[in-house]
Formats: structure tokens, C-alpha cells, sequence
């Protein structure tokens, strides 16, 4: 069974439409391969990247449009250190008690990133 970069791979073969951002594939109802690929294809189907463009009798023509580069998508961005939400916090400190401070707070932060795990 193929992998879901795999599947999406297929798609890329041959860009469309006015700008090349769109990609067709296509089926054929009863080949093997068709049948392996369905549970991916549906999960792109129900995450929207994917539409059903043509369905008859024998194929079914698929459209794949890319995610967009930048926003919110799955699985992109570095998780966050803290399980709730956090805030920024500043004060003013004298310049000789600096870095101890700082040595401070950083311990501090290890240890709470480490107790959220």
C-alpha cells in the first residue's frame, strides 16, 4: 500500500489549470490499485484537498489542490514547550543582578517545559 507523500506524488505528475496549481488523477473502478489508494484518497477528500471532478462507470478523475504556503496547516510549526497558554513578562532589573536573574528564569522554565511532558 502506498504512503500518503506517495499518493500525493501521483498527483503532481502533470500541473493544470491557470496558474499550474491544480492536479488531476485518474482511476479506473475496478483496478487494485485504486482500491489500496481509497482510505488515503478519502482522508484528502475529507480534509478538502482533494475533490471527486468526474465519476462515471469506469474512472473517477480526481482534483488535488496543494495546501497554501504559510497559515495554520497540519502538522507544520514546532510544538509548544508549555500545554497552556503563556504570556509575555517584563520588568525592570538592575543591571548587576541581570544574569543572575536570567539564570533563574531559564531553570525555571526547564523545569516546568519538563513537568508538562
Amino acid at each position: 500500500m502506498r504512503t500518503r507523500e506517495k499518493l500525493i506524488q501521483l498527483f503532481m505528475y502533470e500541473p493544470r489549470g491557470a496558474n499550474n496549481d491544480v492536479y488531476l488523477l485518474s482511476y479506473e473502478w475496478r483496478k487494485q490499485a485504486y482500491k489500496e489508494d481509497k482510505p488515503i484518497l478519502d482522508e484528502l477528500i475529507k480534509e478538502g484537498l482533494v475533490t471527486v471532478v468526474e465519476k462515471n462507470t469506469k474512472t473517477i478523475l480526481f482534483r488535488y489542490q496543494p495546501p497554501k504556503q504559510g497559515g495554520k496547516r497540519k502538522g507544520a510549526g514546532r510544538a509548544p514547550k508549555f500545554k497552556e497558554a503563556t504570556t509575555t513578562f517584563s520588568c525592570r532589573v538592575p543591571v548587576s543582578k541581570k544574569q543572575e536573574l536570567r539564570d533563574y528564569v531559564n531553570a525555571k522554565l526547564l523545569e516546568w517545559s519538563q513537568g508538562s511532558e
